[in-house]
Parts: structure tokens; C-alpha cells; sequence
């Protein structure tokens, strides 16, 4: 299914932003939009939270992540769509420079303030957010960051998935002999990055990201890839610079009325919207044959942190989430959640390859001799191993293409289905009524 991104849910100075950003940098509206709301959902931090009604209450915090080849001009699509961003970080850092500069000998080292924040632990992470009230876990390859949680180097997994709901924090951090406690009441951190397709979906199966929900609290733009014609392309410095202009004002105009709050507000949806939520969610339960269970449970949390992002982007009254904000969210959901399916489509036909060649080759191996269900299914890790009927699904389509041959033997424990060689033809064929043993 092919859904166009909808950028007319944004106000038209970001709308402008999105479609001359994309036009000049020849990529899909997708890879401005999305960085950009995870930007905004970071400008608004921990000051502003959104509850549809009572007992329910959303952070503004949302991952996304933009997946594409090597050369699709991703990387340059992030700078632009967390172009705000950027510029209050390196504001921040020309002043810690300064402050570096006019230290006195003695005194104390100055603290650089941070809403970008790279390469670093879990541990860095919660100092660094003891400091500044929110920011962006910000990876030009996310590969690196999933890396990270792979191999331990972010060596608390559980920690950083309760970030994206913004749980309290707290963490032991060794420092030479001693030990410190980082606590943290509300740990408000987005995260965004681009990704590889191939490099993707090889780590998330590795860190089990579907099985532990990690994959499950992104949002993907996944965009198949277009050829652009670089000669249609209308080069307008003036109005370039305009539609920047016009967008970085909408940004900052979230980061001011958010400055004015004295504390920390929570937005509640109008009554028209908790009518059309409802509505909506229901519509998701009736869905549960097409989308599995936890992308119906995260889609609740995204929609509603999308309606609260598009709700200051369009007024910054902060009075209530109004039903044109919440439909915008819906678009835009339905959209992220159109790459995600195509994601985990692509994530779970490469495995099935991954398993199939592994079973051809232990069949190879075996030199004729018939091996049953059981000691193929032993020949994987505990982590990757399939299951019986995920086993008997792929030798189905193995032997109906004649790379294999199943057999039925009988042992006392009645009938057990093996597989050997297609080339050993003298025993009974059960290729069409495969058997667990």
C-alpha cells in the first residue's frame, strides 16, 4: 500500500518548509517531516503533556527513524528538518566556549548546556538530562545506536526502552572508587537517526527489537526510491531562504510559549475529539486479523503524542487538542505505520531466506541421510531457532520448488516426517501433507 506523505496536516509555513526542502535536496517529504516533529516534540519537552481523558496521560517524546539506501540524501534531509535544533546547540557551545576561555584558574568548570546529544551511555545520558529538561538522542546512523543496545556499550537495555515513556530514571554510575546515584523524575528524550534497509533489519532481529518492543516505538518513513529529474529543478534563493525563515519562526514560536509556562501543564483532547478517538481506536481493534497487537497498543501513544505536537504547531494557546489536530495525527500514523509494515515485511522475509538456506545447507551436509524436524530445528541458536510451524512452513515452499524431498518414517512413536535430498526418489513423497512430529 502506498501512502503519500501528508504534509497538509502542518501549518502552511511548515508545509512550504517540507515541499521546497524536499524538492531542492531531491528526496521524499517524509525525511524533512519526520525529523521535524520528533524536533518539535523535544522543543516542547517535559514542560507539556497530553491526556485524552483521565488516567491516560503521553509525554511529548516520539523516535523515528528515516530508513533508505546509502546516497538517498537522508543525512542532509535530518539537518534540515532539526535545522532549529541545531542552532540552539551550537549557540550553546559558543557560550561554554567563552565560558571555557574566561575561567578562572580555580574555579569551577562551566556545564554545557545540550539538546542534541550523540554517541554517549545510558549513564551520560541521565547526567546530561540532569542538567537540561529534555533533549534529542540524535544518531546520523542509527546502526550504530542499535549496535550499542546489541553488544552492551548501552548496557541498559530496559533503562532505554522506558525513555519513550518517560519514566522516572535512576542509575548507579561508577566513577574511579566511587559510586553515584543519577536520579531522574521525568526523563524526557526523543530519539531520531536514519538507517540502512539491510543494515536495519539484520539488527533488529540480532536485539530481538519485535519481541521486546523496541521496533515497536518507532516511527519509519520507508520510501522506495524514486528517480528525480535534476534538470526540472527551480533554484529560488529568496524564496529558499523565506520558507526557512518562516518555519524556523513557527519552531521557535513552540519554544517560547512553552518558556512561559511556570509548570507543567497537561493538555486534555475537547470533547469532539475524545468522540473521534474513540471512534478510531475502535476501528484499530477491528483490525487485529491485519495488524498485530503491539502496533494497535503503540499506535494509541503515537497519535495522541502527534496530536499534541500538531496542536502547538498550530496554536500555542495550549487550551485543548482540537479535532483537526487529532485527524492530522491520524494521517500521519497511518502513514508511519504503512512503512512499518512494509519494515517488518522486509525484516521477516529475510529471515525466512536466512532459515531456508540454513536448512538446505544442514540438509546438504548430511550426505544423503534424512534429518528430522527436531535436528534441524537444533541446528539454530536459541534466539533465531523457529518455531515447528514456522519450521514446517518453510520446508512446504522448499519442496514444492524441489530443493528438498520430505518423507514420512515410521518408529514406534508413530509417523515422523524427515527431509534428505530431492534426488533420493525411491521413498514415498509427503511434500503436501507435511506432519509435525
Amino acid at each position: 500500500m502506498n501512502i503519500i506523505y501528508p504534509i497538509e496536516v502542518f501549518p502552511e509555513e511548515i508545509r512550504d518548509f517540507i515541499h521546497n526542502e524536499a524538492e531542492l535536496l531531491q528526496c521524499p517529504e517524509s525525511f524533512i517531516g519526520l525529523p521535524l516533529v520528533c524536533q518539535v516534540a523535544a522543543v516542547i519537552g517535559s514542560r507539556l503533556r497530553v491526556s485524552p481523558w483521565c488516567g491516560w496521560v503521553e509525554p511529548s517524546i516520539l523516535w523515528g527513524c528515516v530508513v533508505a539506501d546509502s546516497g538517498s540524501n537522508k543525512s542532509r534531509a535530518q539537518e534540515a528538518g532539526m535545522a532549529y535544533l541545531r542552532d540552539r546547540q551550537y549557540r550553546f557551545n559558543d557560550i561554554y566556549r567563552e565560558a571555557l576561555e574566561s575561567r578562572e584558574k580555580d574555579a569551577d568548570l562551566p556545564v554545557l548546556e545540550r539538546c542534541l546529544i550523540s554517541d554517549c551511555t545510558y549513564e551520560a545520558l541521565l547526567l546530561a538530562l540532569t542538567r537540561n529538561s529534555s533533549m534529542i538522542w540524535l544518531y546520523d546512523e542509527l546502526g550504530l545506536w542499535f549496535e550499542r543496545l546489541k553488544t552492551g556499550s548501552t548496557n541498559n537495555v530496559t533503562g532505554v526502552l522506558s525513555l519513550y515513556d518517560g519514566r522516572a530514571q535512576s542509575v548507579t554510575r561508577k566513577t574511579g572508587d566511587n559510586k553515584e546515584i543519577i536520579p531522574l523524575k521525568n526523563a524526557c528524550v526523543s530519539v531520531f537517526g536514519t538507517c540502512q534497509l539491510d543494515v536495519l533489519r539484520k539488527l533488529l532481529r540480532q536485539i530481538a527489537a519485535y519481541q521486546n518492543g523496541l521496533a515497536y516505538r518507532f516511527l519509519y518513513a520507508v520510501e522506495d526510491p524514486v528517480e528525480f529529474d535534476w534538470y526540472q529543478l527551480a533554484v529560488d534563493e529568496n524564496k529558499y531562504n523565506y520558507h526557512v525563515k518562516e518555519a524556523y519562526r513557527v519552531v521557535q514560536g513552540v519554544g517560547t510559549g512553552i518558556g512561559l509556562l511556570s509548570d507543567v501543564r497537561t493538555l486534555k483532547f475537547s470533547l469532539e475529539s475524545q468522540a473521534l478517538l474513540r471512534s478510531y481506536l475502535q476501528d484499530l481493534e477491528r483490525q487485529r486479523g491485519k495488524l498485530d497487537a503491539p502496533t494497535i497498543g503503540k499506535a494509541r501513544g503515537q497519535i495522541v503524542r502527534l496530536s499534541l505536537i500538531l496542536e502547538c504547531l498550530h496554536n500555542c494557546d495550549f487550551i485543548d487538542i482540537k479535532v483537526s489536530s487529532l485527524m492530522g495525527a491520524i494521517k500521519l500514523w497511518e502513514y508511519h505505520n504503512a512503512s512499518a509494515q512494509k519494515l517488518i515485511e522486509s525484516v521477516s522475509t529475510a529471515w525466512v531466506d536466512q532459515v531456508a538456506d540454513k536448512i538446505l545447507g544442514q540438509v546438504e551436509r548430511a550426505e544423503g541421510r534424512a534429518l528430522s524436524i527436531r535436528e534441524l530445528r537444533h541446528g539454530f541458536s536459541a534466539g533465531n531457532r523457529p518455531s515447528v510451524t514456522q519450521t514446517v512452513d518453510i520446508l512446504r515452499k522448499l519442496a514444492v520448488n524441489r530443493q528438498i524431498r520430505l518423507l514420512e518414517e515410521v518408529t514406534s512413536r508413530g509417523v515422523v516426517i524427515k527431509v534428505t535430498l530431492p534426488d533420493n526418489s525411491g521413498e514415498k513423497s509427503v511434500a503436501n501433507s507435511v506432519k509435525m512430529e
